[in-house]
């Protein structure tokens, strides 16, 4: 079903194949071109050439870009199955990778 609110094409689906390019407008922190009908500040827009950016509550949270990853504040990242910290991201300063250490028999 297709609904127009606001000048907005409104589709009523509950799945949707694209064949081709979809093509969005840039969006903004507090419009994401990208985002969802029950909270219309959080999502996906592009910030600039080659920078998209994720959103919530209307705010950058993180952005990303052809030079850099950026993000609004510190975040862990956490092995969901065994509630163990795998990454620290503090003052957007990626650690380096811990290189494998070959072991010698």
């Amino acid at each position: 079903m297709m609904k127009t609110i606001d000048g907005l094409v409104n589709l009523d689906v509950s799945e949707l194949i694209i064949n081709d390019t979809l093509c969005l407008p840039n969006g903004t922190a507090a419009a994401p071109s990208l985002k969802f009908s029950s909270d219309q500040d959080t999502g996906m827009y592009l910030q600039g050439a080659n920078n998209i950016c994720f959103a919530t509550g209307g705010v950058d949270r993180f952005n990303l870009s052809d030079t850099s990853i950026l993000a609004a504040r510190d975040f862990n990242i956490v092995d969901s199955s065994t509630g163990d910290v795998d990454l620290i991201i503090q003052n957007n300063v990626f650690p380096q990778p811990k290189m494998a250490q070959s072991q010698e028999e």
